[in-house]
């Protein structure tokens, strides 16, 4: 998988954290890196002009960034923030589970955004929402914590099949090691994300 790829795949990424100590509610160890799907979603065909968009609607995607990944996975940048209610936070702050604070990033219904990779002259456009938008944020720390294990571990991923155990637990490993930063990162990057 080439560099690009890679950063691609950081995007469709979750990293939702699970660390000992702290504020750990999913009384996990270490932080689990899931992939959030299969990808992100396709970007909605515009509504048709006798439309009527329903309460729970998501809103069709406003504006949009750029970001240039050739050197690894950067936070969001402020035109493609936030992507989160202020009330997503607050339900998220209450959840003892990783379940819930899934539940609660993919029943935002902050309108998206479109965001553009740039890399040595290649181009992919995908859609930011809540859940991406957190999901980014808190990669980009790991990127910036851990950029050798994150890397292996997105090659791994980036192989069918494989067994990434030993990978995964590099970067659990590189976490904890480095988890004030890593912390201080998430909180200064993931509040961001969420209106306020």
């Amino acid at each position: 998988m080439n560099k690009f790829g890679m950063i691609l795949a950081m995007t469709s990424l979750a990293a939702l954290m699970g660390c000992a100590g702290g504020d750990d509610r999913s009384g996990g160890g270490g932080i689990m890196l899931m992939d959030a799907g299969g990808g992100l979603p396709d970007a909605p065909p515009p509504p048709t002009p006798d439309a009527t968009p329903t309460p729970d609607a998501t809103p069709p995607p406003v504006g949009g960034c750029t970001i240039d990944v050739e050197t690894g996975l950067p936070p969001l940048p402020s035109a493609c923030l936030p992507r989160c209610a202020a009330s997503t936070l607050t339900t998220i702050m209450s959840c003892m589970d990783q379940a819930c604070e899934t539940g609660a990033l993919q029943s935002d219904r902050t309108a998206s955004t479109t965001l553009t990779l740039t890399y040595e002259g290649m181009v992919d456009t995908v859609e930011i929402n809540c859940e991406s938008c957190y999901n980014l944020m808190v990669n980009s720390c790991v990127n910036d914590s851990c950029p050798t294990e994150f890397v292996a571990f997105l090659n791994c991923r980036g192989m069918m099949g494989a067994d990434c155990t030993s990978q995964q637990s590099a970067v659990n490993a590189c976490i904890m090691a480095n988890e004030t930063a890593f912390r201080s990162c998430q909180n200064t990057r993931v509040p961001q994300c969420f209106a306020m």
